[in-house]
């Protein structure tokens, strides 16, 4: 499994994801046994959203000023994405009705907005 942060603003949360139709999809939905958690899965793969408030406390100091130097939000709000796949990490980032007033922390010193990863990706540079 392989993961980004997700970086939002005040309003960002799992509902965010919930709202959302995932195209082809086979199920999506929250998992029960998990709080904060919710799942996509497809016939080849998935993807978990999980609402991470504490992962600002994970940012060493030098990460914390990068992130705030970068991203435009007071207090941002984070959740991780875990994904089977580049693939379906990247069916999932380019559907239309995507948030796109995001950013993405790659977890490799990366920070940048969704439409650059989805760039990154697509040109198969991530």
């Amino acid at each position: 499994m392989q993961w980004i942060i997700l970086i939002g603003d005040e309003s960002l949360s799992l509902e965010t994801f919930e709202a959302i139709d995932y195209i082809g999809n086979k199920d999506a939905g929250k998992v029960e046994e998990i709080e904060g958690r919710m799942v996509v899965e497809y016939e080849d793969g998935y993807v978990f959203f999980d609402y991470a408030p504490e992962v600002i406390d994970d940012y060493e100091e030098d990460e914390l000023t990068q992130l705030f130097e970068i991203v435009p939000f007071k207090e941002p709000r984070f959740v991780m994405l875990t994904y089977s796949s580049k693939e379906i990490l990247e069916k999932v980032l380019r559907q239309e009705n995507f948030p796109n007033n995001l950013y993405v922390d790659d977890d490799y010193g990366t920070i940048v907005e969704i439409g650059k990863f989805i760039e990154m990706l697509g040109d198969g540079n991530y």
